[in-house]
């Protein structure tokens, strides 16, 4: 089992316990409560012992030891008759930082849906405005039907210009390079995204 320490000053004969190291976080377990059966788990208490007794001669002391038990039998506790209500606001204000930062994280993933919605109706919203006359979606040479793409323009057979497109009144050839329709997407959504940030 690992050691107690107590902070003693003896100019003072005042002292703080400081409860076990906790070596993976890095500090003490702080005051303990008899009320409550638990300890601060924080420092707030060791640096207001400090802080009281600045310029003072203070000692360190692990328990299992003449001086610690000395100490104890003699000395005034550090804070003794608040060492109980401290640690219920310590509690409280824990508890409400936790809220906090649970709306927090509530609100990011609010915000990022709005974000990812109004992403989504720009980018309808251009692609409609670059191809106005292509109202449905293309399909793969030989899938199609021949059909009449406008007055004047014979039945073609699918497959002449690689893809054709089925719309809601009938029926209409790509542009002749099709990949032009497929690079234009992550340019909309480079404009989407430059406007909005």
């Amino acid at each position: 089992m690992s050691a107690e320490y107590l902070l003693h000053c003896s100019s003072c004969n005042e002292y703080t316990s400081l409860g076990r190291y906790v070596e993976k976080e890095g500090r003490f377990q702080g005051e303990y409560s008899l009320l409550h059966n638990r300890h601060l788990n924080g420092d707030d208490m060791l640096c207001r012992f400090l802080i009281r007794h600045t310029g003072h001669p203070l000692t360190m002391h692990a328990n299992r030891t003449e001086a610690y038990s000395d100490i104890l039998k003699q000395a005034h506790r550090f804070m003794e008759g608040d060492i109980d209500a401290y640690l219920e606001q310590v509690a409280d204000r824990r508890e409400q930082q936790a809220h906090d930062i649970q709306m927090e994280r509530g609100l990011g993933r609010l915000q990022l849906y709005i974000l990812r919605e109004m992403l989504a109706k720009e980018a309808e919203s251009l692609s409609k405005r670059a191809y106005p006359n292509l109202g449905g979606i293309a399909v793969p040479a030989g899938q199609g039907r021949r059909c009449q793409t406008g007055p004047g323009d014979p039945g073609r057979a699918d497959g002449e210009d690689g893809y054709a497109v089925q719309i809601n009144r009938g029926c209409a050839r790509t542009p002749k390079n099709p990949r032009s329709l497929r690079s234009a997407t992550p340019f909309m959504m480079g404009v989407v995204l430059f406007g909005y940030f």
